[in-house]
């Protein structure tokens, strides 16, 4: 991950639990470290909700993955319904099926996120507090997306990513 609290908070409880784990921090805007490449079975990641930053963290988990025509091999990221258009849902599974993917499970609400604010300028610019009234209860939710090799894999994405279209 790129963020220090994050890197400090699983560090921190990482290191209770019996559990073999490596924090390290990476700017997934690059490729992976070449240790990390064509290393594990199984990727998960919680990308940036746009339709280019969604492509590149899968990308990257997808340099992650063996690439053994024989092994099958699967990724999980994180999707909203929330600020999501169809048509980035439509981006997102044709670059999974370009990248030699299929979706086999959705899990819907999977994260639940507490931290939005409502007084934050996007819904003060778009006018949406004059509307609707607040929400009482954590509201905005994303889906757990497991996807499944069919076949060879590849990333889309390959070599740095410096757009800003990522956030």
């Amino acid at each position: 991950d790129i963020d220090d609290d994050l890197i400090r908070f699983l560090e921190d409880n990482l290191s209770t639990m019996s559990i073999k784990y490596d924090v390290m921090k990476h700017d997934l805007r690059y490729p992976l470290p070449e240790d990390l490449q064509n290393a594990f079975d199984v990727f998960f990641t919680d990308p940036p909700d746009t339709t280019f930053g969604l492509i590149l963290f899968i990308s990257r988990g997808v340099e992650a993955l063996i690439k053994n025509k024989k092994v099958r091999v699967s990724g999980y990221f994180c999707m909203t319904h929330m600020d999501a258009p169809l048509e980035r849902w439509h981006k997102v599974q044709r670059a999974i099926i370009d990248m030699g993917f299929a979706i086999t499970d959705i899990l819907r609400d999977f994260n639940t996120y507490y931290d939005l604010s409502v007084d934050s300028d996007d819904y003060i610019k778009e006018g949406i507090l004059e509307v609707i009234s607040p929400p009482k209860k954590p509201w905005y939710t994303s889906s757990l997306i497991r996807i499944e090799s069919s076949g060879e894999v590849k990333p889309l994405i390959k070599g740095e990513f410096l757009d800003d279209k990522v956030y």
